[in-house]
């Protein structure tokens, strides 16, 4: 990556690595992290596990994230000290996991045999709405985003930002 590709990270990151902005930098780094880690696993899967089918593949980046996630929730949230959740919050939980999270690993792997790594990538520059409102949460630290198709075609994000000067590529 070059100076002028993370001109934008740096941007967005310059607030909350001086201290001025009311949302740390983790949150930041974990935001652009998401999309850096889906572009990691695509170029992986479609480099080393083509000949795998969408099922097994979904079903194994879900154990695996459990696997690594678990002990760090126990170690960061000590569940044992909190009062049980609600069944409705426990049902609200396992239905995200399972249409938020498991049914769209199988869509992007899906995605990605059939239609190929472009087009699965595409998913990690949409920015979900959760995320996009986390970044706007305080008015004194709103973040624009635009994202360019490869023929100069807006495909998402803040439509009426100027458009980057040619040198910047």
């Amino acid at each position: 990556m070059t100076l002028a590709e993370a001109r934008p990270i740096i941007a967005v990151m310059a607030p909350a690595l001086a201290g001025s902005s009311s949302v740390s930098a983790v949150a930041y780094l974990q935001l652009i992290g998401a999309p850096l880690c889906y572009a990691i696993a695509t170029i992986y899967v479609r480099t080393y596990l083509m000949h795998v089918p969408s099922f097994p593949l979904a079903t194994g980046q879900m154990i695996g994230s459990l696997i690594f996630a678990t002990p760090l929730a126990l170690l960061i949230e000590h569940p044992w000290t909190l009062s049980l959740p609600s069944y409705k919050a426990m049902g609200a939980v396992l239905a995200m996991g399972v249409f938020g999270s498991a049914l769209a690993s199988l869509c992007h792997f899906t995605i990605l045999k059939r239609a190929g790594a472009t087009n699965a990538m595409l998913v990690t520059l949409l920015l979900p709405m959760s995320a996009r409102e986390i970044l706007r949460a305080d008015a004194a630290d709103s973040v624009y985003y635009m994202v360019l198709g490869v023929r100069g075609e807006f495909v998402a994000g803040d439509n009426d930002l100027p458009l980057p000067p040619e040198d910047a590529s």
